[in-house]
């Protein structure tokens, strides 16, 4: 599971002016729960600006201890 965008999004950021793309980046072992397919073992990836000092991951992003959820209804939900 990736961030729905690779270059940071917070405006007056200077990784954002410029557009660079975000290559700082962790991963997880997660589990995604299917009604299709059950249980599926993946990775959790989120990327870090060092800018702005914010994470972006699958289904938000967190700059000062603030948790932003992407617009829209996600397809997937991470709990816990």
């Amino acid at each position: 599971l990736y961030p729905p965008h690779q270059t940071c999004l917070t405006k007056g950021c200077p990784i954002h002016a410029k557009a660079t793309v975000l290559k700082k980046a962790e991963q997880r072992h997660v589990i995604l729960y299917t009604l299709d397919h059950g249980p599926i073992a993946m990775y959790s990836i989120h990327l870090y600006c060092a800018g702005c000092n914010t994470n972006y991951h699958h289904g938000y992003s967190v700059k000062d201890k603030t948790r932003t959820f992407y617009p829209g209804i996600p397809d997937v939900m991470q709990v816990g």
